[in-house]
């Protein structure tokens, strides 16, 4: 009997490390938010805006000088945009808080520096959800 339990509780285990691998491959799910920022800047700064449209929560709200962007079309063609036009942004000093992501950005137009600034991004189930 004590056999029989003992095979059943090593299965379980195997079970749920198949699981454990299966689930936590592919999600964003808990992921570190400052690494989301970064990955969504870097992907923005390498012209891959579907990579960096990815990390965006559906409703997400970006906010850059006076234009409130809304949702993941409207963001789409104002980063199809800002890669058109040679913008990239460079982010550092990131610092957390829970879901909130506070940094550095300077942005350049064909590398010259046209703007720096304080970003502050909030960060939910791995997805960007809201940018300023």
């Amino acid at each position: 009997m004590n056999h029989n339990r003992s095979f059943k509780s090593l299965v379980t285990l195997a079970l749920l490390a198949v699981l454990l691998v299966a689930c936590g491959g592919s999600s964003q799910q808990g992921a570190d938010p400052a690494s989301v920022v970064k990955a969504f800047h870097e992907a923005a700064n390498a012209k891959n805006v579907d990579a960096a449209i990815a990390l965006l929560a559906d409703d997400a709200v970006i906010i850059r000088e006076e234009n409130v962007i809304t949702g993941k079309e409207q963001i789409r063609a104002w980063l199809q945009s800002e890669v058109d036009h040679n913008i990239t942004y460079a982010a550092s000093n990131f610092q957390v808080a829970g879901d909130k992501v506070t940094y550095t950005c300077k942005a350049f137009e064909n590398g010259r520096q046209i703007g720096e600034g304080i970003g502050e991004a909030i960060v939910q189930a791995g997805k960007i959800k809201y940018d300023e």
